[in-house]
């Protein structure tokens, strides 16, 4: 039987791993999850490959084999330590083949057939996952890892035999973040047992535990401060989408008066997206204030909601206020005149425990002061 090299062994799941270094969609601020999968193991193999392998070792007998496809299972958790990536340890068994050999010599023992079981058994996976966004609540991923697995197998009535090892899976799947507390999964993974492979097919589902941060940390008033909006103000609800394309609120327009008054908008994002767009209304609004008032400034504050790390968050909400204000660069409005500032996903305007409430919480506030 063809088996690994060490060298193969060891890094084949980390060559893969490289997968892993794709952008996670809808990392659930709660980062420890458990559950299950269930569905069929399929090993490639069949009763004439057996039978090659005892003509191999000089032994005839003609093979039955039952249970190539069946059911079988697995437990896991797992921990979301960064947004691009995740931790997963589980207890994975894949059922057993049903062999029987007829007119096999009786004198033989099970461990006589060492080399000739097809191979199958239980253990512990230790594997990395990276996820690939394609909506905000539907993810792809990939995963590889290594399953540290032993089988029995029994001849008749003689000693049991076992076979176990260490060696390379492989997996790839989809992901569906149907509430906030729960997922459900499909997974597709490739077993590699000294070097006979297995495939299993599965479904599963995922709970995901802890509480989140918008529950932990209640949202409270903003004090006053550059590029952060008057109290009153409202944001209307913005749908996410997979494009990279954003909508402006529309502004609040205040009573023209002899003396300056501060005005504000909004610039709503897609999830995960930085591509900022303002309409032509806001702009020529915003010129014709600047106009009437030189000494008056824009101050530019991103903000993100609370999916994925708090690290990132705060880097992706800049990247919203610096591409707001690239925005407005390309339609003229003067470089010194523009402050940015971010706050990832601090003072948020709702919480986010839904995809609407969300959807809020990613934006810039743009705020025109003397």
């Amino acid at each position: 039987m063809p088996k690994l090299t060490t060298f193969q062994r060891l890094s084949a799941p980390y060559a893969i791993a490289l997968l892993a270094c794709l952008p996670v969609a809808h990392a659930s601020d709660r980062p420890w999850y458990v559950g299950g999968d269930a569905g069929l193991a399929n090993t490639h193999i069949d009763a004439n490959a057996i039978d090659d392998r005892l003509d191999d070792k000089g032994l005839e007998a003609t093979t039955t084999l039952n249970d190539r496809q069946r059911v079988a299972g697995r437990l896991f958790g797992g921990w979301q330590f960064h947004r691009h990536f995740s931790l997963e340890a589980a207890y994975t068994d894949l059922g057993e083949l049903d062999i029987r050999f007829q007119d096999l010599d009786d004198s033989l023992e099970s461990e006589d057939l060492s080399e000739v079981w097809p191979l199958s058994g239980s253990g512990i996976e230790l594997t990395l996952r990276g996820h690939l966004p394609l909506t905000e609540n539907i993810s792809a991923f990939a995963r590889a890892g290594l399953f540290n697995w032993s089988g029995d197998y029994q001849l008749g009535d003689t000693p049991a035999y076992t076979e176990s090892g260490t060696d390379p899976i492989f997996g790839l799947g989809g992901q569906w973040q149907m509430h906030d507390r729960w997922s459900m999964r499909l997974n597709w993974d490739r077993f590699w047992l000294n070097g006979e492979d297995t495939d299993f097919i599965s479904i599963g589902l995922i709970a995901h535990l802890g509480e989140s941060r918008s529950q932990l940390a209640p949202i409270t008033a903003k004090p006053s401060a550059p590029a952060k909006r008057a109290p009153e103000r409202e944001t209307g609800r913005e749908t996410p989408s997979i494009e990279e394309k954003t909508t402006s609120a529309a502004p609040k327009i205040k009573e023209k008066t002899s003396d300056f008054e501060e005005q504000d908008w909004t610039v709503t994002f897609d999830f995960d997206s930085y591509k900022a767009e303002i309409s032509e209304a806001e702009l020529d609004e915003i010129r014709h204030l600047m106009d009437q008032h030189p000494e008056s400034k824009l101050f530019l504050t991103g903000f993100s909601d609370s999916t994925g790390p708090a690290i990132y968050n705060l880097q992706l909400s800049r990247q919203r206020a610096e591409a707001s204000k690239a925005f407005l660069l390309g339609k003229g409005i003067n470089v010194d005149r523009i402050n940015v500032s971010a706050l990832g996903e601090a003072d948020p305007i709702a919480d986010n425990d839904s995809a609407e409430s969300r959807a809020k919480n990613r934006r810039v506030e743009i705020v025109l002061r003397q």
